[in-house]
């Protein structure tokens, strides 16, 4: 139960983030086509509207399936420090970069952001308890 628990903590924390990627991206293409085409009551140009449901339908599979695991295997075991998850975020942009590099670069700028927001949010560290109490003092 607590695994699933800190599963879907951390899917709901992942998708947030995706979402707030998302829309970051979809009001700066907005921004930059708002001279050519009509804005909508949302403040968002057809071309970001475009940006935002394609950017939800590629990165939520993604972070869903896997991101949230990788980041929930790497917290039980211990290493979910932030060298290991931000190199998990990167690793998915890498296999991008193989095959169509310029495209990479849109990976890398929600996988990062995603990432860090999940291991500074959804992070359990080490337990208080068990750290030793150099003074010897009881609570």
């Amino acid at each position: 139960m607590k695994l699933i628990r800190h599963l879907m903590q951390v899917a709901l924390i992942a998708i947030a983030s995706l979402v707030v990627c998302a829309l970051a991206l979809a009001y700066g293409v907005s921004l930059i086509d708002s001279r050519f085409q009509p804005v909508s009551a949302f403040g968002l140009t057809a071309s970001g509207n475009i940006v935002l449901t394609s950017s939800l339908a590629v990165g939520a599979p993604v972070v869903l399936l896997y991101g949230v695991p990788v980041f929930v295997a790497l917290a039980r075991r211990g290493k979910a420090s932030w060298l290991n998850v931000l190199g998990a975020a990167a690793f998915p942009a890498a296999i991008v970069a193989a095959i169509l590099p310029p495209l990479a670069l849109f990976v890398i700028g929600f996988s990062v952001p995603v990432a860090a927001a999940v291991r500074k949010l959804a992070w359990a560290g080490p337990d208080d308890s068990s750290k030793p109490d150099p003074l010897g003092e009881s609570a």
